[in-house]
């Protein structure tokens, strides 16, 4: 199944710079493997949006989904 998969920010890293990515998988996992098949810690991740909504990270994804993976922000 392939779902695509947008990085905001600096988190762009972590696909070699490129901001969107369409990865294949072989079989349906949740929207939090995509943190751990991207190497990405998880807790610089702030939130994901599947298909334009917010979603819990068990969210159960399907073929076609568009995955949106946003980090935390700071500042002052």
């Amino acid at each position: 199944m392939k779902i695509k998969v947008t990085l905001i920010g600096s988190l762009s890293k972590y696909m070699e710079g490129n901001k969107t990515k369409v990865i294949e998988f072989q079989e349906s996992l949740k929207a939090e493997e995509i943190l751990s098949t991207l190497r990405i810690p998880s807790e610089y991740c702030s939130f994901m949006m599947v298909n334009g909504l917010k979603v819990s990270r068990s969210h159960l994804l399907k073929e076609g989904d568009q995955v949106v993976v946003f980090p935390l922000v700071s500042g002052g």
